[in-house]
């Protein structure tokens, strides 16, 4: 296998990761657990806190995006199921949350605070106005509290197709990263992906991890 790649700091612990032969395999070692940050409910500007739940959940993805990043706590979103149907550009399937109203549907994420001059970028790599919307959500916190954030929907749905493995990747690594419930990765786990034929494009997303 790959020799360790570097660890990323986040507020309270270390996360490292290592990168296998394969889309589907990949192990994650989390050092000095702890609380992942000092959580502010109801921040004064919403749009400071982002709620990440696709790709973004690994910090390396979106630390590779805005440098402002950083994970305050897990939460979820209720009401909502989480499901790969957004028909990308690049012939896959990505990720969305998607409004049910059921009391017992959730999708677990990571809150992030971002600085508000980073926002428009990030609304650039998600497609806002294209692939994705934004709109502002209450989120419920392990510990019970409330706290609100703004995420992204799709605009487009329908889907044909499952999504890329290294997209899967991303979001397998960023739910062990924050460790999310164990039942909610196996859920993840079992998404159905198919391989990127482009490699070039492949070994440059993966290429955060090494």
């Amino acid at each position: 296998g790959r020799s360790e790649g570097p660890a990323l700091v986040l507020t309270g612990f270390r996360v490292g990761y290592r990168l296998q032969p394969g889309c589907n395999r990949f192990s994650s070692m989390a050092r000095n657990p702890g609380k992942i940050g000092s959580l502010r409910a109801r921040a004064a500007m919403t749009e400071q806190h982002y709620f990440a739940y696709g790709s973004n959940l690994s910090s390396l993805r979106l630390l590779a995006r805005i440098r402002s990043a950083e994970a305050l706590t897990t939460a979820r979103l209720h009401a909502h199921r989480l499901e790969f149907h957004m028909p990308s550009r690049d012939g896959s399937a990505k990720c969305d949350v998607r409004f049910t109203g059921a009391s017992e549907d959730y999708v677990w994420g990571v809150v992030y605070r971002i600085d508000p001059a980073e926002r428009e970028i990030l609304d650039g790599y998600e497609g806002l106005g294209d692939s994705y919307g934004a709109k502002v959500v209450a989120l419920a916190t392990e510990q019970g509290q409330e706290i609100e954030a703004f995420t992204y929907y799709a605009l487009r749905t329908g889907a044909r197709v499952p999504p890329y493995c290294w997209y899967r990747q991303h979001v397998l690594l960023g739910a062990r990263e924050h460790r999310l419930p164990l039942d909610y990765i196996d859920r993840l786990e079992a998404t159905v992906y198919m391989a990127d034929q482009d490699l070039q494009r492949r070994s440059a997303e993966l290429s955060i991890y090494r």
